[in-house]
């Protein structure tokens, strides 16, 4: 309980559940010190807003403006057969106007395999993967082994009509990651910094799916996180589960193929690519970028503003707040505010804690 009080008014603002969520009541893993280096959210937040220029935000969060950008300067990028929004314009993709433009387009248009997503999504929220259609029954053929009716599936993505919806080719992962994973996409997560002297790499993750997840995303229950080497690429610890759950992974559970000491294809032209990448948002000075690696080479997904800190912090058993990101947060003059739950929690830690008339001090 000292450690979880000490903590939420830490420099990192970690809440109760990310004490637990981290794995920070194993002292025989994270000494004193190395707890005090792990950041909470509201303190990321804190960060996110008071170190980067908000001005910059919506190229990151708007996959067609993001997209736009990237391909005026050469990128490789995710091919968009068509977009599903009222008027926005996109070169080369079809404009689906209606859902009745939405139907026609899976039932006699499209090239499958498909991955959809929302416009604006994050974290994997609205997406899925369409492999065929079936025209006698008139449904999609979802990853791994469902069935959709259209008019089902065009209810499901009603609510992204006003901020739009992307229809996207499925990319091929490299042969040696279709080798541990199957044929779906497994991403890079490379955190840049940005700073007076242009980008440099922070924390490298991979992000492996398993099990019958066709979206990497680690909230999804089964799926690996890897902290790599940035130098090299290479695999140095794999995780799956948080907290009590949390287990060591050294071979994926669907193929049986390593994964620890894995080296990330392409690595060199990888770190280059996003070293110029980075320098297009130069007000975000905190980029998490995600990364598919094909047998072609590397090809950006999206950005993020700092990235879920969550991810290097779980990725690599280490706390962000290490001698380069302090010397980040000075740059920016940067100082947390107390997180507002960090006051109830002492409060109510006090009531429960502090014998009174008629109620006992809890045994602890």
């Amino acid at each position: 309980m000292r450690d979880i009080v000490q903590l939420s008014r830490g420099f990192g603002g970690l809440s109760p559940r990310e004490y637990y969520y981290f794995g920070l009541y194993d002292d025989r893993r994270f000494p004193e010190e190395e707890k005090r280096r792990f950041i909470g959210l509201g303190v990321q937040s804190q960060i996110l807003w008071r170190c980067t220029d908000g001005q910059y935000w919506a190229m990151s969060r708007d996959k067609l403006l993001f997209a736009a950008l990237m391909a005026l300067h050469g990128f490789p990028l995710l091919n968009t057969q068509a977009v599903l929004h009222r008027f926005r314009i996109v070169p080369n993709a079809r404009p689906l106007r209606s859902f009745g433009d939405v139907a026609r387009f899976l039932r006699h248009e499209a090239t499958f395999p498909l991955f959809t997503k929302p416009v604006m999504g994050m974290r994997s929220a609205g997406s899925a993967r369409i492999d065929g259609y079936d025209a006698g029954n008139d449904e999609l053929l979802l990853f791994p082994d469902h069935r959709v009716r259209v008019d089902a599936y065009l209810a499901g993505i009603e609510r992204y009509l006003d901020e739009g919806y992307l229809f996207q080719d499925v990319q091929d992962p490299h042969e040696r990651i279709r080798a541990v994973c199957g044929n779906r996409l497994a991403t890079v997560r490379l955190v840049m910094m940005v700073g007076p002297d242009g980008p440099v790499p922070f924390r490298a993750m991979w992000k492996v799916p398993a099990g019958p997840n066709v979206a990497d995303n680690f909230w999804r229950a089964g799926n690996i996180l890897c902290g790599l080497d940035p130098a090299t690429g290479r695999v140095t610890r794999a995780i799956c589960g948080t907290g009590t759950a949390q287990v060591d992974v050294t071979n994926h559970p669907d193929t049986g193929v390593a994964v620890k000491d894995f080296v990330i294809p392409h690595w060199d032209r990888l770190l280059g690519m996003c070293r110029d990448a980075s320098s297009v948002l130069p007000g975000i000075t905190l980029q998490g970028w995600d990364i598919c690696i094909t047998d072609d080479g590397p090809v950006l997904v999206e950005v993020n503003v700092g990235g879920d800190f969550t991810l290097p912090q779980l990725g690599h058993a280490k706390g962000m707040l290490d001698e380069r990101f302090k010397a980040y947060l000075d740059a920016h003059g940067f100082r947390p505010s107390r997180p507002a739950w960090g006051f109830e929690v002492m409060q109510s830690l006090r009531r429960h804690l502090t014998p009174s008339r008629g109620r006992r001090a809890l045994a602890l």
